[in-house]
């Protein structure tokens, strides 16, 4: 969208707030961007314009398995405040503000979480994409829910617009769900290990899922959707 100056007619672009702004005005190079944040500054984001064609996606946390104790990625959930790295995106130990989150929910059609993104060529395997408009992780709290995702394959187990259970709790556990539970409509079962956390959390978890697999493996949250 064009704007026009007062002062002198030229016109200029609109201040991009997400990623996908950035590929409305034409960016296609998956890297490293500049946003205006909520209270007009400026805040660098990783965009990630090439995995999934005719969508653009903003990291707004990733973090490796050995760093998982930390609170901010086992048990602080997507309601709640934390800041690790916030300013300097990667792919070990980051994690944007609530505000930010908000900020690029607002801009977003859709979130997702991939595995070793950092790693491995995107494959949608070990991989979960849900709408906000289905299901809102940054406002869900509860366990056992079955909540509804576009795509979820886990282990190579694919599910299409399913049901999944999710948990997330406050000052207990980050949003995840666990595929050894026979809950909803999806079954993860098959090849997984007892009470195996998926996507977060990581009390229990299984080396064959590929954010699981070893102390270096990552998972990432993104906010994104597409043209």
């Amino acid at each position: 969208m064009l704007l026009v100056h007062a002062a002198n007619g030229q016109p200029f672009k609109a201040p991009h707030k997400s990623c996908l702004d950035h590929l409305k005005s034409g960016t296609t190079k998956t890297g490293y961007y500049s946003i205006i944040d909520q209270s007009g500054s400026s805040l660098t984001v990783y965009c990630d314009f090439e995995s999934e064609p005719g969508s653009a996606w903003t990291l707004v946390m990733s973090w490796s398995l050995q760093n998982n104790n930390l609170p901010a990625f086992q048990t602080t959930t997507l309601t709640e405040n934390a800041l690790v790295n916030e300013k300097t995106p990667n792919w070990n130990a980051y994690r944007q503000s609530k505000n930010a989150m908000d900020l690029l929910k607002s801009q977003s059609s859709h979130w997702r979480a991939t595995c070793s993104f950092n790693k491995v060529k995107f494959d949608y395997r070990d991989y979960v994409r849900g709408s906000f408009k289905d299901f809102d992780i940054t406002t869900f709290l509860g366990d056992n829910q079955c909540k509804k995702v576009e795509y979820i394959d886990i282990r190579g187990r694919i599910g299409y617009q399913t049901t999944v259970a999710f948990w997330q709790r406050e000052s207990a556990y980050l949003v995840h769900t666990d595929s050894s539970h026979r809950a909803c409509l999806y079954g993860g079962s098959p090849g997984s290990v007892s009470q195996e956390d998926n996507f977060g959390y990581y009390y229990y978890y299984n080396k064959k899922f590929r954010c699981t697999s070893d102390p270096s493996a990552t998972t990432q949250y993104w906010f994104g959707g597409y043209i």
